[in-house]
């Protein structure tokens, strides 16, 4: 792998991943800053307080795609690379370093939720359905959303592992690996953001 490459790499991904939708499009409808209200969390559910469901439709949709492009962009140029996943892992984290902490924002964005789930996506859609369901699931059992989003989060590890052998779309130990990183920083996000509603 040449230096250059891996660069290249994490300096798009997390430009990419500082494009938080949640704070253009509330600058644009609202004329202020998001940060500053609610919660302060640049993401879709503060956005959607903020300007509706069509907010957070928007906000959910436009982060969704900017990780998908982000890691479409990796794949397309670096899929014959003979060190991919390492590129690859490179990409998922930068591009959620930048949500997280996107620098012309001062370091204060999203949770990191929706970037999560479209590195998920990417890696593997089953494994994306196992979470969701999970996420369902606990949603109709226990009505607390923070629980079920952290369990079906933490789901995520297990059914990779399982069905790494079934359906090895991206999946082998080194994006594992990378869900593992992405779990620990979303973590992390939210511990910083705890007396913010997810």
């Amino acid at each position: 792998m040449e230096f250059i490459n891996l660069v290249a790499v994490l300096f798009y991904s997390y430009a990419f991943g500082c494009f938080c939708s949640a704070y253009y499009l509330v600058k644009i409808f609202s004329k202020t800053d998001i940060r500053t209200l609610n919660s302060g969390t640049v993401g879709a559910r503060n956005a959607g307080r903020i300007l509706g469901r069509k907010g957070f439709a928007i906000t959910f949709v436009g982060d969704f795609l900017k990780t998908i492009l982000t890691l479409g962009v990796t794949i397309y140029f670096f899929r014959l690379d003979t060190n991919f996943s390492i590129l690859f892992v490179s990409s998922s984290i930068s591009v959620m370093l930048g949500h997280l902490f996107p620098i012309q924002l001062r370091f204060k964005g999203g949770k990191g939720v929706v970037v999560f789930t479209a590195i998920i996506f990417v890696i593997n859609f089953w494994v994306l359905l196992i979470s969701l369901s999970v996420l369902f699931l606990l949603l109709l059992i226990t009505q607390n959303q923070k629980l079920s989003i952290a369990k079906s989060v933490l789901a995520t590890i297990p059914s990779s592992l399982i069905l790494m052998k079934h359906y090895p779309l991206f999946l082998d130990p080194i994006t594992i690996l990378t869900i593992f990183i992405a779990i620990i920083l979303l973590t992390i996000s939210h511990l910083r953001k705890a007396h913010a509603n997810i």
